[in-house]
């Protein structure tokens, strides 16, 4: 009896200790040049002659946040949320989505298109 529970505690060790170990490590360069591929959202959205800072100014205009975060990040204020928030919604998140899509539109009506 004692032989088969060992026998099934060390293959229940085994797969735990093997499942550790699956993951690639980054490290080094490959880690620096890992983080410096993520990109925030706003940076897919391109258009000729786009330099960063008219990229801000645009998102702003469209509804992000005044802060420079939620430029490059297209996140917006509570107070927005709250005034876009209907009043039979329980929590943010559909306002948060129709906020997201006039940004969208907005930055489409400025010529902007959206490159992954």
């Amino acid at each position: 009896m004692k032989q088969p529970m060992h026998l099934w505690m060390t293959l229940c060790l085994s797969f735990l200790l093997t499942g550790c170990g699956t993951q690639v490590p980054l490290s080094g360069k490959a880690y620096d040049d890992y983080i410096k591929s993520i990109k925030p959202y706003s940076e897919y959205w391109v258009r000729e002659g786009l330099t960063v800072e008219g990229r801000r100014e645009d998102s702003w205009a469209c509804g992000a946040a005044r802060t420079v975060h939620g430029a490059s990040h297209v996140i917006f204020s509570d107070e927005q949320e709250k005034a876009e928030r209907r009043p039979e919604e329980k929590d943010n998140f559909a306002a948060r989505r129709r906020l997201s899509q006039a940004w969208v539109e907005c930055m489409k009506a400025k010529g902007y298109r959206y490159a992954k």
